[in-house]
């Protein structure tokens, strides 16, 4: 859609932040609808939209000085599965800054296979701790999308494998676990930290 400033409409979320991306960098609408059919054209597409994806990365301040139920108190969540606090613990020391991603991959991925995908990024999987900074940090995100640490597992004695991530249920904001070995639907994201 035209708007006054320019010629896409960036009020639609992720769409709009990605038209408005090829917008500022030059790309018309005759451009974007033959990118079928030119590959060079679609090459700089795909280049912007990965160089737009690497602007969207978070600065977390992790505080291992605290618990677990010390952080899982300061993100203020209406609901929490008490194996959390009881289950998981974190050998880090001290206050660690942390540069951080959500990965989004828009279709319906493994645990195993989103490690994969991360890894190859340049990241790993978050921490439970880590986990618990980005609530802090940004205590409405949750609302918009479930985000999964795979960084921290607990097996149980079972052999059940079970991971942490925050949700909401109804107007409630969450932190519960879930089974590793799952397939994620698309509306999950994966918090990763960079190596």
């Amino acid at each position: 859609m035209k708007n006054k400033s320019g010629l896409w409409n960036a009020g639609f979320g992720e769409i709009g932040a990605t038209l408005k991306a090829l917008e500022n960098a030059g790309v018309t609408l005759e451009q974007f609808s033959r990118l079928r059919s030119d590959e060079a054209l679609t090459k700089r597409v795909a280049n912007l939209l990965k160089e737009s994806k690497e602007e969207e990365l978070i600065s977390l301040v992790v505080d291992h000085t605290k618990t677990i139920k010390q952080a899982i108190a300061d993100g203020n969540y209406d609901c929490v599965n008490n194996d959390i606090a009881d289950n998981f613990g974190s050998n880090e020391i001290g206050v660690s800054t942390e540069v951080a991603k959500l990965f989004h991959f828009n279709y319906v991925i493994s645990s195993g296979d989103a490690i994969s995908e991360m890894n190859k990024a340049g990241y790993r999987p978050a921490t439970l701790m880590e986990l618990l900074a980005l609530g802090i940090l940004f205590p409405e995100l949750q609302r918009q999308f479930s985000i999964v640490a795979l960084g921290s597992v607990w097996r149980l004695a079972s052999d059940y494998r079970c991971v942490p991530y925050l949700h909401v249920h109804g107007s409630e904001r969450g932190l519960s676990l879930d089974w590793f070995g799952r397939d994620w639907s698309a509306r999950y994201r994966f918090l990763g930290v960079r190596k």
